[in-house]
């Protein structure tokens, strides 16, 4: 038995280009909330505010604010992660600096168990 199998090319334009805004006042109205989620998110939003976590030490800050930057980011909607690795890093952010604050441990303990290794 044979069978023939025929290619249909797309046209021109594909499904893709049709879902782009063409009209300038659409494409106004996108920049306009991006430009309002990007400023609200990085400059009036302080990450350590939303954790309670204004307190800590500028050393501890510093280790975990891209952590908790990127938490933000994603839970404003930003970005979606499913990697394990995001999630166990995460787990470690808040255990260690729970365990700071509860004082089980050290300033220097906890910045030495969040210090990313390159």
């Amino acid at each position: 038995m044979n069978t023939a199998i025929t290619y249909v090319h797309p046209p021109a334009t594909s499904e893709v280009e049709t879902c782009i805004p063409r009209s300038n006042e659409a494409m106004g109205t996108n920049k306009k909330r991006l430009s309002l989620i990007f400023s609200t998110a990085h400059d009036e939003v302080d990450v350590f505010e939303l954790f309670g976590w204004e307190k800590l030490p500028s050393r501890l800050k510093e280790a975990v604010r891209t952590d908790l930057e990127a938490y933000r980011d994603e839970v404003l909607g930003l970005y979606s992660s499913r990697d394990a690795g995001v999630k166990k890093r995460r787990q470690r952010v808040v255990y260690w600096i729970k365990a700071f604050m509860d004082a089980l441990c050290t300033e220097e303990t906890a910045v030495d168990a969040l210090r990313v290794t390159r």
